[in-house]
């Protein structure tokens, strides 16, 4: 929607359910087990990369959304390269595929999940499923059925400031308790 980011500050955190661990490599000081198997861990990386470099939130966005299309594959052996090149292509940065690609597989990927890793961590109560959304810092079970039905329905009822972004008429109540069409 157009203007929705004046709206809201959204925060992805591709971490999900993995567990982290240190690890005896010198270079990579952190271990990560998926739920998923590696697909997942490795796509977690690029996808904390694409977030990290990526300037444009909404091809971030679109960046993170290709990947997950791509990792209901699950195969471990996965030209993840080719994967993250055709991402990056698809959503208009394919000037930054080797730069995603070069962190997800190196020191800086390694960090940006641990970070991903402390977050998932800190969240208070802990997260029993994924996605886990968390509004001002609370999550419940209504405000994730909400969310999850229509993102910008929720940002539009409950934004009250000056930038309304005009795709929330639709949404929009009135006094004879109808939606305006």
């Amino acid at each position: 929607a157009d203007g929705f980011l004046k709206m809201a500050d959204i925060t992805l955190v591709p971490f999900g359910n993995a567990k982290e661990s240190p690890s005896a490599d010198p270079v990579l000081p952190y271990d990560f087990a998926c739920q998923h198997g590696p697909s997942e861990c490795r796509y977690n990386a690029a996808e904390a990369c694409a977030l990290s470099k990526i300037g444009c939130p909404y091809k971030a966005f679109a960046f993170v959304n290709c990947i997950e299309t791509y990792d209901e594959d699950r195969t471990p052996d996965q030209n993840y390269g080719l994967v993250v090149g055709a991402c990056a292509a698809l959503t208009g940065v394919a000037d930054l595929a080797a730069d995603i690609e070069e962190c997800s597989t190196g020191t800086e990927g390694n960090g940006l999940v641990h970070d991903n890793a402390v977050k998932t961590g800190e969240l208070d109560p802990a997260h029993t499923y994924v996605p886990w959304i968390v509004v001002g810092g609370q999550h419940s079970d209504d405000l994730q059925d909400a969310i999850s039905e229509s993102l910008l329905q929720y940002v539009c009822t409950n934004y009250h400031g000056p930038d309304k972004s005009f795709d929330c008429e639709a949404f929009e109540v009135t006094k004879a308790g109808k939606r305006a069409d």
